[in-house]
């Protein structure tokens, strides 16, 4: 195992300044404070702790010519990770929970913080795969895959989430940690398959899209694993593909073993998917 000592020592600092700036721009935005006394923004840091790791990481690998050219351009591409990450949370966010979630999350609703904080890693995963990591040359590619990511993980994920017979919005703000935990592992498995398609070389726009369009295709797969892995096979209910005996689990009865179990079977299926598409 070979160890780069320049990007060893780039690693904690570039993902000491991701952090730093999506903190710093939380509080800039007089949004709750992360404190024992608050789970939900205390779930929220969590994300954004796993999504600087994620970014920081891919900005210490960038090339350069010296050492200096690396220092700032990972500098560079940290920051604009961190203000990629906090566009794309923002209109998460928005676009799933509403225009209150600022007020969920200060009321210390667990469930409105566990379903953030899973767009936090989630839209990390893709900012690290498609925005940074690169080079100067990597810089427009780039840009436009991250909004390509961006825009496939909310398409799929509302398509994927619409096929429950609940509204995902209204059971977080009452609280249901179940609907959070399946509705976070929902939007994990989505970005890994996403991330997957805007990482790798830029081969020329044309195979570029080709190869994205194909891998997000794969997404598909996921509604087979939740209807008939986990709840026809693992707790034996049927192939009832919306209402079924999972849906009154995790949106009526709150079960969140049962809702523990689908992400797991959602994000364990879009691993496998990764390990075996090019």
């Amino acid at each position: 195992m070979h160890f780069d000592t320049l990007t060893t020592v780039l690693l904690p600092a570039a993902t000491a300044l991701t952090l730093a700036l999506l903190v710093g721009a939380r509080k800039l935005a007089q949004r709750p404070p992360a404190s024992v006394d608050n789970p939900a923004m205390l779930s929220v840091l969590g994300g954004e702790v796993l999504a600087a790791c994620m970014i920081g990481g891919a900005a210490a690998a960038v090339g350069g010519a010296n050492w200096p050219d690396r220092v700032i351009w990972a500098a560079t591409t940290a920051t604009l990770g961190a203000a990629a990450q906090l566009g794309a949370v923002g209109v998460s966010l928005r676009w799933f929970l509403g225009r209150d979630v600022a007020e969920e999350l200060g009321k210390g609703n667990a469930a409105v913080g566990l379903a953030a904080a899973g767009y936090d890693i989630a839209v990390g995963r893709v900012v690290s795969s498609s925005l940074v990591g690169g080079d100067r040359g990597d810089l427009v590619p780039g840009l436009a895959f991250y909004g390509l990511g961006i825009t496939a993980l909310l398409l799929l994920t509302s398509l994927l989430r619409a096929l429950t017979p609940f509204d995902d919005a209204q059971q977080l703000r009452s609280g249901n940690l179940a609907v959070a935990l399946a509705h976070a592992g929902m939007t994990l498995a989505v970005a890994l398959l996403v991330s997957h398609a805007t990482a790798g070389t830029f081969d020329g726009w044309g195979v570029s899209l080709r190869a994205f369009t194909e891998t997000i295709a794969f997404a598909a797969v996921l509604v087979p694993i939740r209807v008939g892995v986990v709840q026809a096979a693992l707790l034996r209910q049927g192939w009832q593909w919306r209402g079924g005996a999972l849906d009154r689990l995790v949106g009526e009865q709150r079960h969140l073993g049962a809702a523990a179990l689908e992400a797991a079977a959602l994000i364990g299926g879009a691993l496998a998917v990764r390990a075996v598409v090019g």
